[in-house]
């Protein structure tokens, strides 16, 4: 398959939504206190919607 260009993206586009996604968690974190696990399985589930909504509309 893609394994190659999995590895392509991941390594440019991945790590950099990563650290911006990882950066508004931490933002989040600090506003809402408490609300950390929610907030974690949030934006990993939206990271995620967003990443594979990218690929299908990228192939």
């Amino acid at each position: 398959g893609f394994g190659v260009l999995d590895g392509a993206v991941d390594g440019s586009f991945g790590r950099g939504t990563e650290a911006a996604v990882t950066l508004l968690a931490d933002r989040m974190r600090e506003a809402l206190p408490g609300c950390e696990p929610m907030v974690s399985g949030t934006v990993n589930a939206a990271y995620w919607r967003n990443m594979l909504a990218y690929m299908d509309w990228l192939f």
